[in-house]
């Protein structure tokens, strides 16, 4: 007899798994609260897709489209930022929300903290943008880095740095 997954009841700042859940937590998902597991909403779409839970919206059972649905209504970036969360946890990295609605902080294996900044192929961002989100990241310490998402689903990663040519 298959292991009953645990159940994520999803509520518009994420889901709550209120049994079962240890192995995710000790995993290092979500926070623990006084109703159980508090996951985000990356969290339970990615464990909702990689068949580790099951998932209830508005009392009945849902799938990962009827998840991801419930949450692009909520926030037009949520496909862009699953596509890179899944490809940053599919590198063995664990990405959890970073500042800014389109961001994702995680540790590097050297300990460095990185902000990935996530943009879709073709949407217009100004350069003065990029350099805001750029001084945001290393006044706070962290390696800012930009994932752009193509038409395909594909990202393609850059490292962003900020230099001053010499004069001469």
């Amino acid at each position: 007899m298959a292991e009953a997954r645990p159940v994520a009841v999803v509520t518009e700042e994420g889901a709550v798994i209120r049994e079962g859940y240890q192995e995710l937590k000790m995993e290092g998902y979500g926070f623990e609260g006084p109703e159980g597991l508090r996951l985000t909403p990356l969290e339970t779409a990615y464990l909702l897709y990689k068949g580790r839970i099951s998932a209830t919206l508005d009392g009945r059972e849902a799938g990962f489209r009827d998840l991801m649905a419930y949450y692009s209504r909520r926030n037009e970036l949520m496909w862009v930022m699953f596509t890179v969360y899944y490809d940053l946890r599919k590198r063995g990295r664990k990405p959890v929300q970073g500042p800014s609605r389109n961001s994702l902080v995680f540790r590097d294996p050297r300990g460095n903290i990185v902000e990935v900044y996530v943009l879709e192929e073709n949407r217009v961002i100004s350069l003065i943008d990029v350099l805001e989100m750029l001084e945001a990241s290393v006044r706070n310490g962290r390696t800012p880095v930009l994932a752009i998402v193509d038409r395909h689903g594909d990202v393609t990663y850059y490292a962003i740095n900020r230099f001053t040519p010499r004069r001469g």
